[in-house]
């Protein structure tokens, strides 16, 4: 839903600053999306249910686009390495 100038209710409440509006807003979301996860629920454990098992390898890579990060772990926390 969009009023004339395309603004959602939560975007136009965030230009406003409109913060009980906020999280109203927020809440009716989220609970809106647990519901529909919920009623989801029973068709994910049917298809989890009928796989196959399988071999799933993840790579976890972090990287920080901040210069002062690159400091080696003890000057940042020398109580931690000791």
């Amino acid at each position: 839903m969009k009023n004339n100038g395309g603004w959602s209710p939560l975007l136009e409440a965030v230009s406003y600053g409109d913060r009980p509006t906020i999280g109203t807003l927020l809440k009716a979301s989220k609970d809106e999306a647990h519901e529909v996860l919920k009623s989801r629920r029973p068709h994910l454990y049917d298809v989890l249910n009928r796989l196959e098992d399988f071999y799933l390898e993840v790579k976890w890579d972090f990287h920080t686009w901040s210069e002062s990060y690159h400091l080696p772990l003890p000057t940042y926390f020398p109580l931690l390495i000791s």
